[in-house]
């Protein structure tokens, strides 16, 4: 009798459809790799907004320095700075990869925009604090490597997983 049972329920055919036992694990397999890929671009692009806010904080305190014409004993501009950013980043950027322009212009009217210097490879490193009462550009670029290749080459602009942050601010030199 117990053969015959098992030979009946051998050649019934189960409803797999119907059966949802494992089915938590599967969901699991095809969604966390999304969900871990999204997580690491919000870290991302955390880290990014939080370099571009201490680049922006970097050049305000370095612009100081410059309109006011006062200078730090025994550094150059370039070393003020790479300090400066290296203090607010808490190690994020390489200071080597920092490049520090300072350009003075006649009027306000003859500043370029922040693409402009991009495009026209106006952020060369050179640094002329100008003369007394003279508008001055101070731009800082930095070259972001992102930590992760393929959040990277989805988030930047060439897909090389670089993205160049640029931190301008314009002033007007002081009387020194």
């Amino acid at each position: 009798m117990n053969l015959l049972y098992w030979l009946l329920k051998l050649n019934k055919k189960k409803d797999y459809a119907s059966q949802t036992q494992g089915s938590a694990v599967i969901e699991f397999a095809l969604l966390s790799p999304a969900i871990l890929l999204l997580i690491i671009a919000i870290f991302e692009i955390g880290a990014i907004m939080y370099v571009r806010a201490a680049l922006d904080l970097a050049i305000l305190h370095a612009s100081r320095f410059g309109r006011t014409g006062q200078v730090v004993t025994g550094q150059t501009s370039q070393q003020t700075v790479a300090e400066l950013v290296s203090l607010y980043t808490f190690n994020l950027v390489d200071p080597t990869k920092l490049t520090l322009t300072v350009t003075p212009y006649p009027s306000f009217a003859s500043i370029p925009t922040n693409s402009q210097v991009l495009s026209q490879h106006l952020n060369t490193g050179a640094q002329n604090f100008g003369e007394t009462d003279q508008i001055v550009l101070y731009t800082l670029t930095y070259d972001w490597m992102f930590y992760t290749q393929w959040v990277g080459n989805l988030l930047s602009p060439s897909g090389n997983g670089h993205l160049t942050l640029i931190a301008s601010t314009i002033v007007q030199n002081e009387p020194f």
